[in-house]
């Protein structure tokens, strides 16, 4: 199993000491027991990715580790400017998670930004028969995390290292 984390979660689900990390926890621990791995790729993601340093560390220590999976950027790529035009004239900027869940065929998404949420859910962003990701936001959906949630097969990122 995989989640793509929002960038804003990254902090949040990775590092005890944020305020909010109680919330994400048990992710983390998802995540820790081997249930699920972090999955990720993408110009964007990864350039936003850029701007968070420490975390950028510990993703790729997590990555040595087999926790987290690199999506083809270039697929990701391709996916997101699909769904840029899909959704060009509104406010949503996440398109690149979009991305990431359909090449990973992801099943979950960690984030907090309810403005996206629509989105993530929206049959208009996704191929014909595509599952459409679970959200996680906060602790309420710690339940959700595991893999009865998932119907057929998983991605890639859980098929390889």
């Amino acid at each position: 199993m995989c989640i793509v984390i929002d960038l804003n979660r990254i902090p949040s689900v990775l590092n005890p000491d944020v305020s909010d990390h109680s919330e994400f926890e048990p992710i983390l621990d998802w995540i820790d027991r081997r249930n699920a791995r972090i999955v990720y790729g993408g110009t964007k993601y990864k350039a936003e990715l850029q701007r968070m340093p420490k975390y950028l560390g510990v993703l790729s220590e997590r990555k040595r580790a087999g926790q987290v999976y690199e999506v083809d950027d270039q697929n990701v790529d391709g996916v997101e400017q699909q769904i840029k035009g899909i959704t060009q004239g509104t406010h949503f900027n996440d398109q690149a998670i979009v991305a990431i869940v359909i090449v990973s065929n992801c099943r979950f998404i960690c984030s907090s930004d309810q403005e996206a949420h629509p989105f993530f859910k929206s049959k208009d962003l996704y191929p014909p028969h595509f599952k459409r990701p679970i959200i996680y936001s906060n602790r309420k959906h710690k339940a959700k995390l595991n893999h009865r949630h998932v119907a057929g097969k998983c991605g890639p990122c859980c098929s390889s290292s």
